[in-house]
């Protein structure tokens, strides 16, 4: 009596159907070149531009001044956030450095949050904002507690 593995025909006819598949697909499809083409002038149609992660907000000069104020106290907050990083990181981290660090960084938060208060509810800025004070405070309670050293 002989015993068929019926696994083994079920793999070389998905294997004889991949192929077909492949086959028709190189027919079917066009070239990488000519989509990366088809992309490009798209976007020159379009008026894309790339880089200042400010698209969503919209240009700078369109920004209304509390949303100026609100994004300078972020940036200023993310730079603070930036150097206490680089404390931590130094091997000759002093406990001094880092509590007024951390104070800097608490003396600035009450004001981002007024400043967010301020902006319109549907503005994307309020949510950048948010992310950075919490952020600031995960961080104060890291370094309070102890977790860093």
């Amino acid at each position: 009596m002989k015993v068929f593995n019926p696994g083994v025909f079920q793999v070389k006819s998905d294997n004889q159907a991949a192929q077909k598949q492949q086959k028709q697909g190189k027919a079917d499809s066009t070239s990488f070149s000519r989509i990366l083409e088809n992309a490009s002038s798209v976007e020159k149609n379009v008026g894309i531009k790339g880089g200042s992660g400010l698209e969503p907000l919209g240009p700078v000069d369109a920004l209304k001044p509390a949303q100026k104020d609100a994004l300078a106290k972020g940036e200023e907050i993310l730079g603070l956030l930036d150097h206490l990083a680089r404390v931590l990181e130094s091997p000759e981290m002093s406990g001094s450095a880092t509590r007024s660090a951390v104070e800097a960084i608490t003396s600035r938060l009450d004001e981002l949050r007024l400043m967010r208060d301020g902006l319109d509810a549907s503005d994307p800025l309020r949510q950048t904002l948010n992310e950075i004070g919490t952020v600031s405070v995960v961080e104060q309670v890291k370094i309070t507690r102890g977790d860093y050293g």
